[in-house]
Parts: C-alpha cells; structure tokens; sequence
C-alpha cells in the first residue's frame, strides 16, 4: 500500500463520454485511494463538461494543453511543446497513458520526466497494424516499466497466447476494467415508454454507446428492420453521440423506421446505467472491441444482453450463461437472437440473473483497486 503523497499524472488524447474516459476515472480513484494525487492531462481541446466535473469532483486536477487536433504536423509541435512543460512542472513520480493513439509522442516523450511509466491497451490487437504491433512490443520490453491490457484477449493479441509465458510476461498485466456494483444497484429503470410515448406492448431494444463505425451500430438498426418484419412489436431506443450519426439516421430512414427508432443523443455516466436498465433487451453489436464496458453494464444492470463475438466481447459474455453472441457483423444473426429472447422470458430471466451475478463476482471496483496495488507493488 502507498502511504506517501505523491504525484501522479494520467495522459489522454481527449475527455469524452466513451469507455477510456470512464476507465479514467476508476483508474484516477484507484489511485487517489492509494495515497496519489492525481493530474489527468488532456492533450487536445475534445472536453465533455459533464465528464470532467466527475473527475474533478472525484479530487483530481484535470489539466488542460487544449491543442486543436488537425492531422497535421503543427499538432504534434505544439503537443510537443505543451506536454513537455507540463511534466517539468509535475514532475510525477509515475505517469499513466491511458491511449495511445492517435499518436505516440506523449509516450515517448514521459520517459524523460519519470521513473515509473505505465502504458494502458484498450482497444482490440487488429486496431493495430503488424508494424504497430512491432512497436508496442519494442516499447513494452525497453521503454515502459508496465504495460497493462484491458483483457486477455488483448494481451494475446499483442504478444502472443502464451505470452503469460514469454520474455514479455515481468512487463504485462491484466487489469479487467470494473463496475460500481453498488452504484448499478441504486440506479432506477428510466421509463423509456412514459418519455417516449410507447406503448405497453411493444418490446424495448436498446443500445447506449459512441456512434461509430466499429461500434456496430449499423448492423443493429439492420437487425431491428429484419425483427419488425417478422412481426414482432418493438422499438429500438439509440443513445449516444458520434460521427455515424448522420449516416445512422439515414439508414433509419431508408429502412422506413422513422416510427420505431429513437435516437436520445447522449447521457452523462450517472444516467447510462437507469438507461440501459429501462431496456428490456440490451445490444452491443460491435465490430471491434478490447474489453466491452457497455456489455458489463448491461449485465451488470441485469438487462438481457445480445452481443456480437468481435475482440474481447466473449471473454465478458459467456454465450447461453451470461448474454447471446451473435458473428459479428451478421445483421440476420443478430435478428435471430432477438427473436429468442422476446419469445422466451424465461431466458431472459436466467440470463438477466446470471450476468448480475458473474459481474459482482469479478469485476468489482474494489477488485480493481487491489489488482492496481499488486501492480504497483511488483514493480
């Protein structure tokens, strides 16, 4: 255990609504718990007020360079600049990335102002290319005092399936992301019926996420078409914000779901899980994932969960126990499994139940304070 107060800085390109922002801030008061006070640098001017007045209020510092992102080689400059006076100034006994695209630089550049650099995974190993693989490995055995991966599934990706095994294994750790299972449990179903007007009879399915291409949620609205044409009475409830979303409303469109599909726009992290628990049928169709937060609170809420088989996303939901799986990308898969779930409540009901009890078990915030401890007690 930390007993000494002492500097801790979490990198990340921007401070959104996503699943890395979320895992900010556990990671941010897993630390504060052990005695750190913590800084979370954002690199680019990407800020959701709501998410950084939650970590703030969680007793962070959360630090702003406020670089406008354009692609071009001025960002990586004036990044270069921002960042290297802001760790002079902490000089941080130990520096967190939390992400490591769009770019490295940040990476590259704690090195030279701490002892103890961390490099967090979040996303899936076919995020990156065979070269970008190449890179990270270099970079876990010669740069990072730890690289920390979000799953197994990740960590295999990267290094290999036995790289628990391999001239890698002193230098990676697992660390699942986690749940306030006592939060989830005090959050109320919203009543999507009474707010959106639908009527009693008519199933809600319901997706609460980003809206990009990866995410899926394409093959949802693709799947939901299919359902109603089989006769089942539904509506689809879509919450979230994104680049897709246009593009999403004109799929909607196409497909003549105008009255069937609700796009909320989207929530703050509190409301997520009173929304997910208001859904009869939750879905996470992605098409990439490193871990799958948004299936956990699905389960975790006991909200009956269908999600595809991309990256991690069964490592989380064990298919037929915990939530179905659907190939991913298979719109008449992803169909098929809702048909099952709104013809058998009695296996919505063994499901519901079971996720509950699988994420309380596992993937408890004080699991994953302990599970940061040991990291840094190894090291």
């Amino acid at each position: 255990m930390v007993t000494a107060k002492r500097q801790f800085a979490i990198l990340l390109p921007c401070l959104l609504t996503g699943g890395t922002e979320v895992v900010t801030l556990d990671t941010a008061r897993a630390f504060l718990s052990l005695g750190f006070s913590v800084d979370v640098i954002v690199y680019f001017d990407e800020i959701d007020p709501v998410m950084r007045d939650a970590i703030s209020s969680a007793g962070c510092q959360v630090i702003e360079l406020g670089i406008h992102r354009d692609g071009g080689a001025l960002t990586s400059i004036h990044l270069a600049f921002a960042l290297l006076k802001q760790l002079a100034i902490g000089r941080y006994s130990l520096v967190w990335l939390q992400y490591m695209t769009p770019t490295l630089l940040p990476l590259l550049l704690a090195r030279l102002f701490t002892r103890r650099l961390v490099a967090c995974v979040h996303v899936a190993a076919t995020h990156y290319t065979t070269n970008g693989i190449q890179r990270l490995r270099w970079l876990t055995r010669f740069w990072c005092n730890r690289f920390v991966c979000v799953s197994n599934t990740v960590a295999e990706g990267i290094y290999g399936s036995d790289w628990y095994q391999s001239i890698y294994a002193s230098r990676v750790s697992v660390i699942p992301n986690s749940l306030e299972v006592e939060k989830v449990n005090a959050a109320a179903p919203k009543n999507w019926r009474q707010e959106l007007g639908i009527e009693d009879g008519a199933a809600i399915i319901g997706y609460c996420g980003r809206l990009a291409r990866i995410k899926g949620v394409d093959v949802l609205i693709n799947a939901f078409a299919l359902l109603l044409e089989m006769g089942f009475q539904a509506k689809l409830v879509v919450v979230g914000s994104g680049e897709e979303r246009d593009n999403l409303g004109h799929l909607s469109n196409s497909l003549d779901l105008d009255d069937s599909l609700y796009f909320i726009g989207p929530l703050s992290h509190d409301a997520v899980y009173s929304a997910i628990n208001g859904f009869d049928i939750a879905v996470v169709p992605s098409r990439e994932e490193g871990f799958g937060l948004s299936a956990l609170e699905a389960m975790a809420v006991g909200s009956p969960l269908v999600a595809s088989d991309a990256g991690a996303l069964p490592e989380i939901v064990a298919n037929n126990q915990t939530g179905l799986l659907f190939s991913n990308g298979s719109a008449a898969e992803l169909a098929a499994k809702l048909a099952d779930l709104l013809g058998q409540p009695d296996l919505r009901q063994r499901l519901a139940c079971s996720a509950k009890i699988h994420v309380a078990d596992r993937y408890t915030f004080s699991r994953y304070q302990r599970r940061i401890a040991e990291l840094l007690g190894s090291d």
